[in-house]
């Protein structure tokens, strides 16, 4: 999905580094790393670089095209070799049969095996470099330059591995991801309450009040406060359902905020597994709260928000902060000119709205007035359906 039309999906990144203004420096320097500049640059024979952002096959670049409203827009493409497995293993087979026709016994030895196996990759590798079993795949991002944070077009591991080195060595600036524990600690940071921030654990919704328990889809612990994310999603359905049909933001607007159309849940302590719950409003669902009672917490959430008479529908991704296939105002532009730029704004005042919406919670949740929300929200779960 592309971010200048139709639906918008994003992970961020905070660019790091001398922030200067775009210009025609950095579209030059898409076109050096394009991906004509740089097959075979993965090291494993895929190649990664930038494409012009309006389709796979752009390799145009410009100006005016690529720099909207003081955002860089362009995409990365990946091409790979992908033979199918049933194909290999066909190969294998007949060079391994040819080789074992010659034996009395008929079956191959061990060594003809392994001839057999070289046999095949060097036939991968031919058929590879003829274009034969190529794959191309285009992810779009943008650079705003005013927040100095890059918006990319996908959530996938493998993507983000291969388009942080490339952004890295292209523009020699920094990425960081952006998660749930990053933007909270920035947060707590403008606040002065790091310390604060640092000494918090994940809240005892259900069980003992004082019980304490780790997030099995934290890893390592290098994100181990990304549970904030989790936790977000949790106060924002308890406010949803009965504490107000607004919330108030830290700017002094408000946002009417749905949770609608779908609802992922999964146990932090891996015991009862994960629920996916599709519905036009998935929380007022009885198995919804019975899932929560049950130790879930909220991963993924559609969203629907309405703020500055501007309404906006998305997937939300609790640890991420990410955005899927979020639905944008149709716009009244007159000119393409116009509509893109207009589209830039719309991403920003998107995104201005989720981190306010977040930070809102952030402040209750470093504030003293957690211990009062804590036991309204546990009442709450407690509360027969």
């Amino acid at each position: 999905m592309g971010f200048l039309q139709g639906r918008v999906t994003w992970e961020r990144f905070e660019v790091g580094g001398k922030a200067v203004p775009l210009s025609k420096v950095h579209v030059e320097t898409l076109e050096r790393h394009s991906i004509d500049e740089r097959v075979g640059a993965g090291g494993d024979g895929t190649s990664v670089g930038f494409v012009g952002g309006d389709h796979v096959l752009d390799l145009q670049f410009g100006l005016e095209k690529n720099i909207v409203n003081d955002a860089l827009y362009a995409a990365i493409r990946v091409d790979a070799v992908k033979i199918p497995g049933e194909l290999k293993k066909a190969w294998l087979e007949m060079e391994i049969a040819e080789r074992a026709a010659e034996n009395p016994s008929g079956f191959p030895t061990r060594k003809q095996k392994q001839e057999a196996k070289e046999a095949v990759e060097e036939r991968i590798q031919q058929e590879g470099e003829d274009g034969r079993f190529k794959t191309m795949r285009y992810f779009p991002f943008l650079w705003d330059s005013r927040q100095e944070v890059v918006y990319l077009g996908s959530s996938s591991e493998s993507v983000v591995e291969r388009f942080v080195p490339l952004f890295e060595d292209a523009f020699d600036r920094p990425l960081t991801r952006l998660s749930a524990g990053g933007v909270a600690r920035d947060k707590a940071k403008e606040k002065k309450l790091t310390r604060t921030f640092e000494d918090l654990a994940p809240a005892a919704f259900f069980g003992a009040a004082n019980k304490s328990y780790s997030v099995s889809w934290l890893g390592d612990g290098r994100a181990s406060h990304d549970f904030l994310g989790n936790e977000f999603l949790l106060w924002l359905w308890w406010n949803v359902e009965g504490e107000a049909d607004s919330i108030r933001l830290p700017d002094d607007s408000s946002v009417a905020v749905m949770m609608s159309r779908t609802l992922s849940l999964e146990c932090p302590l891996a015991e009862t597994g994960k629920e996916t719950i599709s519905h036009e409003a998935p929380i007022r669902l009885p198995e919804a709260k019975h899932a929560v009672r049950l130790g879930k917490l909220p991963r993924k959430s559609g969203l629907t928000l309405n703020r500055h008479d501007e309404q906006y529908e998305l997937t939300f991704t609790a640890e991420t902060l990410g955005v899927a296939s979020a639905a944008l105002p149709r716009l009244e532009s007159q000119t393409f000119s116009e509509q893109r730029q207009d589209r830039v704004d719309q991403i920003r005042h998107l995104t201005e709205t989720l981190d306010l919406l977040f930070g809102a919670f952030i402040e209750r949740r470093l504030s003293s007035s957690w211990t009062g929300d804590l036991k309204k929200l546990r009442a709450w779960l407690k509360e027969e359906e």
